[in-house]
């Protein structure tokens, strides 16, 4: 399998709305990283978490492959609290992460 190509494709996806955020782990914070974070809006059936699947507003994070981001992380987006709450595992073009809006 190539993977150069995979994530190449989605870097390039990501790149249309990325933005560079730190991410709030415990009571550190991890360096920050580019990602795109978009609203679940009306594709919110697609969430793999029940966490953000119950939640007002749930948010898709596409990262790197290699992207550090945890459960439980926080990451401050345009103001608001975005609490992480599922990260797929299986890893080869990019990260994708779920979360939910606290603030």
């Amino acid at each position: 399998m190539d993977t150069t190509f995979y994530r190449n494709r989605l870097r390039k996806i990501r790149q249309r709305n990325e933005v560079s955020l730190a991410i709030r782990r415990g009571s550190g914070t991890v360096a920050a990283q580019l990602m795109r974070i978009e609203y679940a809006g009306s594709r919110a059936f697609k969430l793999q978490s029940d966490a953000a699947r119950a939640a007002n507003q749930a948010v898709f994070i596409l990262g790197e492959y290699n992207m550090d981001i945890q459960r439980e992380d926080r990451i401050t987006y345009n103001g608001r609290l975005i609490k992480v709450v599922f990260v797929q595992l299986n890893i080869i073009g990019g990260t994708i992460a779920e979360g939910i809006i606290e603030e």
